[in-house]
């Protein structure tokens, strides 16, 4: 769990984002052995500016516990019908919405960032190992590459893992173990999204600011990040996870509870209060459910870190990820 750290931070200017990574500096690990197709062409998703989006429910907005589930520091939901993450003991297991639970592999570790990826493997990102490993279906994991401080992440339209870390870079990793440094800047990094057509990449530091990289087609970093907004923090309540819907509106985990929403445009249209239950929460994640097994695309699932997930109604669909079906 995120370590809260009660010092005031002031933003600081984000140095030129860094070329291929010196292996010296951030080695990968051995490549994995998997039937990823050679076939890595994107698949074709409307920009939003096609997309015909609803008008926004304003928020805050109703929302329900499912106390049967958790607790994760973060989580995904796979292509059927499962949420996925670690539990307390560092096992990776899938949760139906009943609570019926599966163990995927034991003893993986802590992990601060959970992703599924395309062939339904689920990547973990493990800081007490330094390293993003990835584990297969059935149980078998490999490490993708060895990262320090690896926090949040995200997987790209190719099947790329990307990791936000602790010691402020932003990284590439593809499936055959290949490192790219995207970004650096000075601060602790923590949660990480990409925009629906797969051309933008959030990032947030802990102590409020969300930085926005812009990716080309072909899914490489194009220049320096630059600063999106600033999400207000306290000494008790900093950020953590992002995730963003099918119109590229951008939520934004406060660790207190609060789930903030912003436009395309920066502009904030206000928040989700999970927090507001009475006694001590901890939100650490929140994530749109995949469509299956009763998590539904237009609801937004929030992990309540000491145990039980939020559902909120938010009237529109959160973006397509590539493990799931072709839209």
């Amino acid at each position: 769990m995120l370590t809260l750290i009660l010092l005031a931070c002031k933003p600081t200017p984000d140095p030129a984002p860094a070329t291929p990574v010196d292996t010296d500096v951030l080695d990968t690990g051995e490549p994995l052995d998997t039937d990823v197709p050679e076939d890595t062409d994107p698949p074709e998703l409307f920009r939003p500016e096609q997309l015909d989006c609803p008008s926004l429910p304003p928020l805050p907005t109703t929302f329900t516990a499912i106390p049967q589930l958790g607790p994760h520091e973060d989580f995904g939901f796979d292509a059927v019908g499962r949420l996925v993450g670690t539990d307390g003991s560092g096992n990776l297991r899938g949760e139906t919405r009943d609570g019926t639970v599966s163990l995927i592999a034991p003893n993986v570790g802590s992990a601060r960032g959970t992703r599924v990826l395309p062939d339904g493997a689920v990547a973990v990102a493990l800081p007490d190992e330094a390293s993003v490993t990835v584990v297969m279906p059935d149980g078998q994991r490999s490490v993708l590459a060895s990262v320090s401080g690896a926090n949040g992440i995200g997987v790209d339209l190719f099947g790329n893992v990307w990791a936000a870390t602790s010691t402020g870079q932003v990284v590439r990793m593809t499936r055959d173990g290949d490192v790219l440094l995207a970004a650096q800047v000075q601060a602790s990094l923590d949660g990480i999204a990409f925009s629906p057509d797969y051309r933008r990449l959030y990032f947030n530091s802990e102590f409020g600011d969300v930085r926005v990289l812009d990716i080309d087609d072909n899914g490489d970093p194009v220049g320096a990040p630059s600063l999106f907004v600033h999400v207000p923090i306290s000494l008790a309540a900093i950020l953590d996870g992002m995730t963003t819907d099918m119109c590229g509106n951008l939520y934004v985990v406060r660790m207190d509870g609060r789930v903030y929403r912003y436009l395309p445009d920066g502009t904030m249209d206000g928040w989700i209060p999970f927090g507001a239950q009475g006694g001590f929460q901890v939100i650490p994640a929140a994530n749109f459910g995949s469509g299956v097994g009763g998590f539904e695309r237009d609801r937004l699932y929030a992990m309540n870190f000491l145990g039980g997930v939020y559902e909120a109604e938010i009237g529109i669909e959160g973006r397509w990820e590539p493990h799931y079906a072709q839209p």
